[in-house]
C-alpha cells in the first residue's frame, strides 16, 4: 500500500484538479451529461481515450439534436460491441429527458408534447445517489452497476462509489481487499465489492473517486476520466 501512497504524493494534485473539473458539470448542459453518457456506455470493455473521442465525434455531428444512426463513428473508432452499443445510445437518446428528469430529481410526465416535471422523490429512484444509480441501471440499456457509477461520478454527483471493472479488480486482490476475481458482478456481489473499495480507499484516507483515479493513472500513466 505504501507505494500507492507514494504514487498519490506525485498524482494527487491532478487528481484533485480532475475531481474539481467533474464537480464543475453538476449544472452542466444536457448536450454535454447526453455525452458523457454516451462515453460511459461506448468504455465498457473500450480504452476510455477512443471513446471519448468517438463522443466528442458524435457531438460534433450533432446526434444528440438529430439522432442518426451513431453506428459507424462507433465502428471507425474501434467501439467494441458497436452494433450493440448503436442499439444502446439510439434507445437512450429517445428516453433521454425522462433520464434528465430522475438527475434532477424529478420525472417527465408521458404523453405527447409534455413538457412538465412533476417531483417524484425516491419513487422515481432520485432519492438518493444509490437510488439513483439503481433507477439507471433498471431503465437504461448499456448501463450496469460500473456505467452507472462511472457516469454519476464523472458528472460530479458523487466521490463515493466504486466503479469495478477488471482492472481496479485485480488491484483490490493484489492489496488483499478481495479473495479473487468474481465470475460474474450481481448487484448483491457488487455492493459487497464496493464496499470494500471504500474500505481500501478509507485505509489510504482518500475518498472512492480519489482511488479510482489513483489506480487508473498507475496502470495509464496519466489522469484521465
Amino acid at each position: 500500500m505504501q507505494e500507492l501512497r507514494d504514487f498519490y504524493s506525485e498524482k494527487g494534485a491532478e487528481i484533485s484538479q480532475r475531481l474539481q473539473e467533474f464537480s464543475k458539470l453538476r449544472g452542466a448542459s444536457e448536450e454535454r451529461l447526453f455525452y458523457e453518457l454516451c462515453f460511459c456506455i461506448m468504455a465498457v470493455q473500450t480504452s476510455g481515450v477512443r471513446s471519448w473521442k468517438v463522443a466528442e465525434n458524435l457531438r460534433e455531428n450533432k446526434f444528440f439534436e438529430q439522432g442518426q444512426s451513431p453506428e459507424g463513428f462507433l465502428r471507425e473508432g474501434y467501439i467494441r460491441f458497436h452494433n450493440n452499443k448503436s442499439k444502446h445510445l439510439l434507445e437512450m437518446r429517445s428516453k433521454f429527458p425522462e433520464i434528465l428528469g430522475v438527475l434532477r430529481g424529478a420525472s417527465r410526465k408521458n404523453g405527447a408534447g409534455s413538457t412538465e416535471l412533476r417531483a417524484q422523490g425516491k419513487e422515481r429512484g432520485a432519492g438518493s445517489i444509490e437510488e439513483m444509480r439503481e433507477w439507471l441501471v433498471q431503465n437504461v440499456k448499456g448501463v450496469g452497476w460500473k456505467e452507472a457509477s462511472h457516469f454519476l461520478r464523472n458528472i460530479g454527483r458523487t466521490r463515493e462509489l466504486a466503479i469495478l471493472d477488471r482492472h481496479i479488480l485485480r488491484n483490490m486482490v493484489r492489496f488483499g481487499f478481495a479473495d479473487g476475481m468474481p465470475k460474474s458482478l450481481t448487484k448483491n456481489k457488487y455492493l459487497e465489492l464496493e464496499q470494500s473499495f471504500i474500505n481500501m480507499a478509507s485505509s489510504l484516507e482518500m475518498k472512492p473517486a480519489e482511488l479510482d483515479l489513483l489506480l487508473w493513472a498507475k496502470e495509464t500513466g496519466f489522469v484521465f476520466k
